[in-house]
């Protein structure tokens, strides 16, 4: 479990603990079951110094335990207090579709798309986001255009296969996801 002494280093002095320390604290807390403790241990850190690092962190962690709308919270944040930095956007979308805010995510993912035409992350998120939509034609766009990008990322390849298996393309899904094994 992560020591008390931590949690009040934390909260007198947060600049003055590592990013680093931060995360395995609230790895640690979350490893234990302590799901609360390691979102209060990510909350402090953010209110101190938002970072995309620990924003990242704490969103895959609320995501992890079925916390997806706080996940959503936590994300919108930092997109709003750093609107320039697409990962933040990236992070943000990709916590609207585990939340099933496919409309939203579709949006947010677009704008990166949009600025770095060709970032794969970006097709990837919105392209998950139009087939949850139930738009899997271009959503299938989106994912394929993602693997063309980077065709080594195995979680690229996997969301084009996934995509086509919900777009009902079962045979080119169970090829394609064939290959990504």
């Amino acid at each position: 479990t992560v020591e008390p002494a931590f949690l009040d280093e934390l909260a007198a002095k947060p600049d003055q603990v590592s990013v680093v320390a931060v995360l395995q604290a609230a790895r640690t807390a979350a490893a234990a079951g302590d799901v609360a403790t390691a979102d209060a241990i990510d909350r402090e850190v953010e209110q101190a110094d938002l970072t995309l690092e620990i924003v990242t962190e704490h969103v895959k962690l609320l995501v992890k335990h079925d916390r997806a709308a706080d996940a959503v919270g936590v994300a919108k944040a930092y997109y709003e207090a750093k609107p320039s930095d697409s990962n933040g956007s990236l992070v943000y979308a990709n916590a609207l579709i585990a939340a099933g805010d496919f409309t939203t995510a579709v949006e947010i993912a677009g704008e990166v798309v949009d600025l770095q035409g060709t970032n794969p992350a970006g097709f990837d998120a919105r392209g998950r986001a139009l087939v949850g939509a139930g738009r899997a034609d271009e959503g299938l766009e989106d994912l394929r255009k993602a693997v063309e990008l980077a065709p080594q990322e195995f979680e690229y390849v996997l969301a084009y296969g996934i995509g086509l298996e919900k777009a009902q393309k079962i045979d080119e899904a169970a090829l394609t996801l064939r290959s990504a094994l």
